[in-house]
């Protein structure tokens, strides 16, 4: 888990954008992979488990444009779910599910 969302999504997910960043590249096209951890929104409210380093809407909009303004290949915030999505990123995908799986349980429990 990273910014409480699954691993496995940032598994495929990022892979993705990087390919479709190099495919577009050539023709003037920047994509920004944004990986925010969470977000203050109506469905985190009903979210009964920590949420440390939680954003408001305002402040997560405001550093993806920024991101995108400076065209940053990738920009995953807070620090925290920063680090640990870059970690993550680096782990073998076995890895990385079992660690998915053993955090959604663990957010379930609560």
């Amino acid at each position: 888990m990273a910014g409480g969302r699954p691993v496995g999504s940032i598994n495929t997910q990022r892979p993705f954008a990087d390919a479709l960043r190099m495919e577009l590249q050539p023709h003037g096209i920047c994509v920004t992979t944004i990986c925010p951890g969470w977000v203050r929104t109506p469905l985190t409210t009903q979210v009964n488990a920590p949420m440390p380093g939680i954003l408001e809407v305002d402040d997560a909009a405001r550093r993806i444009l920024e991101a995108v303004r400076q065209r940053r290949a990738f920009y995953a915030f807070p620090r925290r779910s920063a680090m640990q999505v870059r970690l993550l990123h680096w782990l073998p995908c076995l890895l990385s599910d079992r660690l998915a799986m053993w955090s959604l349980r663990s957010l379930r429990k609560k």
